[in-house]
């Protein structure tokens, strides 16, 4: 009856029925050992490798956080990372402002067969933009950012004329759908692959309606409530420290703490591919050199005690290093440390997330997601 059933669906919509998938997901990697990790970090079910260590391909993934949070700083790593194995990115410039310098400075490379920058005006030229890309098989799809996006109705309104409320909610809700679509059909996608669509956004205060209820000024992002449900992914940067050097001002000639790098929280506040939910891992962005990998991996050591940390002083493998930049210094011309160290982190990583799961009982768990549930819908009001 069922091989009946199948047939008859094959027949009349050409879809065959989907079958368990136990290896690799297809992905774009984050340029980023910690990030990859966090998005998707868990054995594949064939023991073939993380899961999905970067952001998917065929699927939409949002970064968003407050500004100065790292965002498009960790997209630009993306782009890079994605250049340097042979594949093709398109960043849509929605804010006019990428500094060119940066990004290259990061590694990203501007050769026109490699990366197509735009800088469309509306949301319907970005579209007409995603789906030329997707026709064309890239591999990885920017856009900075959707508080920037303005549909075409609100730019052709006179000034004299009122904004609409909602426009790009609307818009979004109306054609998500349409690109989730595209991703997934290989009538619209040419990449044997996939293309991975990651989009930024912007933390913002909600306007106070004088209704009440909630506590602290309430946040919201932009694109309405259809983009949080369309995306597979949902990363939450959040800027929480900087790190400072001590430098002589050139007009005073008096010594001053300048910031040289910041140290940014990393959250998943939504994983469709691995059960991370609420997991968190801590990068560091160094200015005008993106994500410092060695740092990152200096403190994630430190954090499970695989370097021992007396002071100043640091030890790993038997050797001292003053501070975390002579370590740092040591593991960048030491690509073999690096790795080693790389891997005892990631193994301590992935123990402590398992670790946890077990510690987790079926009745927490379940409260939990009650709890989340019932705040989402109803807020914090009591009855």
């Amino acid at each position: 009856m069922l091989a009946a059933t199948r047939k008859f669906i094959q027949e009349k919509t050409g879809h065959k029925q989907v079958k368990e998938f136990q290896g690799q997901l297809p992905h774009v990697n984050s340029g980023s050992f910690a990030i990859d990790d966090l998005i998707g970090g868990t054995m594949a079910l064939d023991g073939s490798g993380p899961k999905c260590p970067g952001y998917p391909r065929r699927a939409i993934s949002e970064v968003f956080g407050d500004e100065s949070s790292g965002k498009t700083t960790a997209t630009l790593q993306a782009i890079a990372d994605c250049q340097a194995k042979g594949g093709v990115a398109m960043f849509l410039d929605y804010e006019h402002a990428l500094d060119h310098g940066y990004a290259k400075s990061i590694g990203v490379s501007f050769d026109e067969d490699r990366l197509l920058l735009f800088e469309p005006n509306t949301f319907e030229e970005g579209l007409k933009m995603i789906f030329a890309g997707l026709k064309g098989g890239v591999d990885l799809i920017v856009v900075d950012s959707v508080a920037a996006i303005l549909p075409k109705s609100q730019l052709e309104k006179t000034l004299d004329k009122d904004a609409t409320i909602g426009a790009l909610a609307r818009a979004m809700a109306q054609n998500l759908p349409k690109i989730t679509v595209w991703l997934n059909s290989p009538d619209h996608s040419s990449n044997p692959k996939g293309t991975a669509l990651v989009l930024i956004n912007q933390v913002r205060a909600e306007v106070n309606t004088g209704g009440g209820g909630g506590k602290g000024t309430p946040k919201n992002t932009a694109g309405g409530k259809a983009l949080k449900f369309f995306c597979f992914l949902r990363l939450s940067f959040t800027r929480i420290g900087s790190e400072y050097v001590e430098r002589k001002d050139k007009v005073t000639g008096q010594k001053k703490r300048y910031p040289y790098g910041n140290h940014t929280i990393v959250k998943v506040v939504k994983n469709k591919m691995d059960g991370k939910q609420g997991h968190a891992t801590n990068i560091f962005i160094r200015f005008g050199q993106g994500i410092d990998e060695a740092y990152s991996l200096i403190s994630a050591a430190i954090g499970n005690k695989l370097i021992k940390k007396s002071g100043n002083w640091l030890e790993v493998g038997g050797e001292r290093f003053q501070g975390r930049e002579q370590l740092r210094t040591f593991l960048r011309s030491n690509p073999a440390a690096f790795s080693t160290l790389r891997q005892k982190v990631l193994a301590a990583i992935s123990a402590t997330a398992e670790e946890l799961a077990e510690d987790a009982s079926d009745d927490e768990i379940i409260q939990a997601d009650f709890d989340s549930s019932f705040e989402e819908e109803f807020g914090d009001e009591e009855e």
